[in-house]
């Protein structure tokens, strides 16, 4: 276990590569075809059933993952996870930077988008996608919080609704 100054490097090191990985990530998913993307994300909101909806998942998380195999091997699985994860909320990462922790630019596309979003955030499951892409990163056991702040979902909020 790292500790002090050499702990602080390893995690500013790890978040500048996972800042560069993301922001590779994202211009490689716009470049695909958005057509089946839209297909099976409408196909997975209108599924009944778990495995349905599963199937429609896998082809968003295989489209990603098949892209995504110019990164880091062992982040590529937890990319495609969590850029899948935000598909399916109808919200688009469109940038990403460093400043002060990671910030991820995410486009809802309707009200409803926006509140998907944010039950994302809530589940926790970012947090666990992130946590396991840091630790993978620099090799040690990281905890990871990613939060949406009241000021931008309002703000975003009313961007969206009017």
């Amino acid at each position: 276990m790292h500790t002090g100054p050499e702990n602080k490097r390893l995690i500013v090191e790890g978040e500048e590569k996972l800042v560069t990985y993301i922001r590779e990530a994202i211009e490689e998913v716009k470049g695909l075809d958005q057509e089946p993307i839209e297909q099976a994300i409408r196909e997975y909101r209108q599924a009944t059933r778990v495995a349905q909806r599963d199937r429609h998942y896998d082809i968003i998380y295989t489209k990603y993952k098949d892209i995504l195999t110019i990164h880091h091997t062992e982040l590529v699985p937890y990319l495609a996870k969590t850029l899948t994860h935000l598909t399916l909320t109808d919200s688009r990462a469109e940038y990403v930077y460093s400043e002060h922790s990671i910030v991820i630019c995410c486009r809802c596309r309707t009200v409803e988008s926006l509140y998907d979003l944010e039950m994302l955030i809530a589940s926790g499951e970012l947090d666990q996608q992130f946590s396991l892409i840091m630790s993978c990163l620099i090799r040690e056991q990281v905890t990871a919080s990613v939060t949406m702040s009241h000021e931008d979902f309002n703000r975003s909020h009313a961007a969206a609704a009017g």
